[in-house]
């Protein structure tokens, strides 16, 4: 019954009340229930008038009749319904429900127009189509449209997924394509690293997309640019550049035109500019500071210039006399005399004067021809004079008269330096640079230098000591410089990021600023670190500390001879001179020194007030061993082929279970889980080829081992943070990772340095480590996030053990065959800034 029906409005029943007449069957035949349902005839007519009809999608369930006869009075609830036995998962299809809720709409315009137009929407849902009454949507008519046609779909469905799959393959494949080339670069920029080429490494590493740059690229593209600082001139061209003695990191600087600017050589500030005062606007000056900084020495490379001398503070003219042209200038060690090298002339050889700087006069002259270059002896008393006939000679600075030769057939040299060491080093037009000892005329070493095709070049020395600084223009019109070793022609310290050639070059005597020009100038730093003292040279050499700072242990002394000082006072000493380890807890409190072999005991030293006492000597089964002390200083461990424990008191303790291990490189405590951990060597000998490097964990207390983990590298080194939670380990790879101490698993790791790490210590309460390398320098770093935050130079051969003193202020290195070194870094001692490297509760 119709809504108009059921209200008596019997004009109003037409052909649309019969359409919802049909819709009310179809409810029924969907749901098996009526549309309508109530207690009395009177309540079902009632919500027929209001049009109250629950969606048979709503319903999902039906009466469980199964045929029955509905009794009147009976009006069950949806929730106490089975679901519909006659539909698909028991539930009306929501196009049907649809279909009939149109038909029984209360508004009989909004019902079918017709019972074509009904029968059509049936007919639709029949053939897999969406209903008018539905309005469905784009996917709805697609997802039909696939139902429709389930052969096809599916065999898109297949190529779809086979394509995703593929595109899935594809880009993984990509990216571990761009990985693999990314490592590419990086390995390139690294052997870019090693032939000293700054620009490369920089051009390679800009290549590298973003999200592959990791921390050997960071780390790279840090080293790719060692200045100070660059500084851009203005005119840009530096033809001549001479250090102000007296003025820290105070710089001279001959520009084209004439102009002569005091720069301050790290910030590039303009400190004072005056004109040459030479004559012509386009020249090309060239110039040198005397001694006590007080005057400038100005000649001209290209005109009839002479040579004028001005006072620095006011740049009014002092002296001025007729000179040829000048290629360089020079004063002597009081300022007294002035060493013009003259510019070739005609295809002559440059010739050499000496003036008076006072007066202008000419002493004396050498050449053309003959002649080729000249520099003053470190005392400025004599000049070391190459000349094309005569070779190398020394003569008096005052006359010109010989003073001896130095032996050997050295013809053709383009440069010399000399240094107060009594060094000289010369560059000959065979690209090859000597070294000679002016002590007894020795040459020291001899190693190639720039290239036959480079005219460019700046040989010198450093300001602290003798470490030779050589500097030329490569093949590809780019600075090659760096610092060597002049015993053996070593490369110490490359210095990378000059992009030019070389027009001129100086070194600061104060505060050791090279500086280089062309079109700019490029300033490195070429000082070692300040140190607070420095043991000489000696084969196997250790330096450490016992209880306090001011307390050394050292074997690297004028005793060669173990060896423990306060101060001047000698606190204990040992005559044995074959005692060259050493090993100390933490604290600093106990000290163990030992030779390495078994035949001797390993000799515990304590301190106790201002004296030292040696308090036991114990022996040991192992070969060629290490000792370590553990963090309170009262448990000792010897190893390499195996480990052996003791208590200071000389009792043993349980071994480590060795398993598989043929080699123990490391051990260290970990006393915050009451564990050992070790690097080792497993199944053969170190570098044969079964060998294997793992990392291992043992408990302290029964020795028994609980995990072990391999590792991809030779490592050497541990070094616990200070909550003995977390240790360190580096070695061969040159980097270091930063793991947990109970699951081994890498926290952090970062690169540390250029070539493998010889050395490795953390701070005794804070979060920083020291490590020490192959590349000679020795570097401070935040244990956390890989941050460098000191750089410590002076070595010339690789630590070997690092040690920070009991305060952690200052920090020990030791290095064979090379001075050990006391430093007091400047991070260690200002104030702490970031809590992540502060000291640990």
């Amino acid at each position: 019954m119709s809504p108009e029906q059921a209200r008596g409005s019997m004009a109003e029943v037409d052909e649309l009340s019969d359409i919802y007449a049909l819709g009310g069957i179809l409810y029924a035949i969907l749901t098996l229930r009526p549309p309508v349902e109530g207690k009395t005839a009177l309540e079902v007519l009632e919500k027929v008038s209001r049009g109250e009809i629950t969606s048979p999608t709503a319903l999902k369930t039906s009466s469980g009749s199964r045929g029955k006869v509905f009794e009147k009075g009976e009006v069950l609830e949806a929730k106490q319904i089975k679901p519909l036995p006659h539909l698909r998962g028991g539930l009306v299809p929501s196009a049907l429900s649809s279909v009939a809720m149109k038909a029984l709409r209360l508004d009989k315009s909004e019902r079918f127009a017709s019972v074509t137009a009904l029968s059509a929407d049936i007919d639709a849902y029949l053939t897999g189509f969406a209903t008018s009454s539905e309005q469905a949507g784009v996917l709805r008519q697609l997802q039909l449209l696939m139902l429709r046609h389930k052969v096809v779909t599916a065999s898109l469905a297949a190529l779809l997924v086979v394509s995703l799959g593929f595109m899935v393959n594809l880009r993984t494949k990509e990216r571990r394509a761009v990985a693999g080339e990314a490592r590419s670069v990086i390995g390139l920029a690294d052997a870019a690293l090693r032939n000293g080429n700054g620009v490369r490494m920089q051009e390679l590493l800009h290549t590298v997309p973003a999200e592959m740059r990791d921390s050997s690229w960071h780390y790279l593209l840090g080293q790719s640019d060692t200045s100070v600082t660059t500084i851009q001139l203005n005119p840009p061209k530096a033809f001549s550049l001479a250090p102000l003695p007296r003025t820290p990191g105070g710089l001279a600087v001959a520009q084209s035109g004439g102009g002569i600017s005091f720069i301050h050589a790290r910030s590039g500030k303009l400190l004072k500019e005056f004109a040459a005062g030479i004559s012509t606007s386009w020249a090309i000056p060239r110039i040198a500071v005397s001694p006590d900084g007080e005057r400038i020495a100005i000649g001209q490379w290209d005109g009839p210039g002479g040579i004028v001398v001005r006072n620095i503070r006011s740049g009014q003219e002092i002296l001025r006399w007729d000179a040829p042209e000048t290629k360089s200038l020079m004063f002597n060690a009081d300022g007294s005399l002035l060493l013009q090298r003259c510019r070739p002339v005609n295809n002559n050889p440059a010739s050499i004067r000496i003036w008076d700087s006072a007066t202008g006069a000419l002493l004396w002259q050498e050449g053309p021809p003959g002649a080729i270059f000249a520099t003053f002896s470190p005392d400025g008393r004599q000049v070391i004079v190459s000349n094309t006939s005569s070779g190398l000679r020394i003569v008096d600075a005052r006359d010109g008269q010989t003073i001896r030769r130095l032996p050997g057939e050295y013809h053709n040299v383009i440069d010399l330096a000399a240094c107060r060491e009594g060094l000289l080093a010369a560059l000959d037009n065979r690209a090859e640079v000597i070294v000679f000892d002016l002590h007894d005329d020795t040459v020291l070493t001899r190693f190639a230098g720039p290239g036959p095709r480079s005219r460019d070049h700046f040989i010198g020395w450093t300001p602290d000591r003798a470490v030779l600084i050589t500097a030329w223009q490569s093949a590809d019109s780019l600075q090659v410089v760096q610092l060597r070793n002049p015993r053996n022609g070593a490369v110490i310290r490359s210095l990378l990021g000059g992009r030019q050639g070389i027009s001129s070059a100086a070194v600061h005597p104060l505060t050791g600023e090279l500086a280089i020009g062309l079109s700019g100038l490029k300033v490195w730093d070429v000082r070692d670190t300040p140190t607070l003292l420095k043991y000489p040279s000696h084969p196997t050499p250790f330096l450490g500390f016992l209880g306090t700072d001011d307390t050394l242990v050292s074997y690297a002394n004028p005793q060669s001879a173990p060896i423990v000082n306060r101060g001047t006072k000698t606190l204990w000493t040992l005559k044995n001179s074959g005692y060259r380890f050493l090993s100390t807890s933490p604290s600093g409190a106990v000290a163990a020194i030992h030779t390495g072999d078994s035949r001797q005991p390993v000799l515990i030293l304590e301190r106790e007030g201002d004296s030292v006492r040696q308090t036991r000597a114990i022996t040991t089964q192992c070969q060629d061993h290490l000792v370590r002390l553990n963090p309170t200083g009262n448990e000792l461990a010897i190893f390499r082929d195996k480990v052996e424990r003791f208590t200071l008191a000389g009792e043993p303790l349980p071994a480590l279970e060795q398993g598989r291990i043929v080699q123990f490189n490391d051990i260290a405590w970990l006393p915050a889980t009451g564990r050992m951990i070790g690097l080792v060597t497993m199944h053969g000998l170190r570098f044969s080829k079964d060998s294997e490097e793992h990392i291992v964990l043992w408990d302290a207390a029964s020795g028994k081992q609980q995990r072990s983990i391999p590792h991809p590298t030779r490592m050497n080194f541990l070094a616990v943070m200070p909550d003995g939670r977390q240790f360190a380990e580096a070695g061969a790879d040159a980097m270091v990772r930063l793991r947990d101490a109970d699951t081994l698993a890498v926290v952090h790791e970062f690169r540390a340095h250029d070539g493998p790490i010889t050395a490795l210590a953390c701070h005794p309460t804070r979060r920083i480590l020291a490590t020490g390398s192959q590349d000679l320098c020795v570097r401070l770093w935040d244990a956390d996030n890989g941050q460098l935050l000191e750089e410590l130079r002076g070595p010339i051969q690789p630590p070997t053990q690092l040690i920070f003193s009991p305060s952690g202020r200052q920090l020990a290195c030791s290095v064979a065959n090379d001075e050990c070194r006391l430093w007091k870094p400047t991070t260690l001692n200002q104030a702490i800034k970031d809590s992540r490297i502060g000291t640990t509760e």
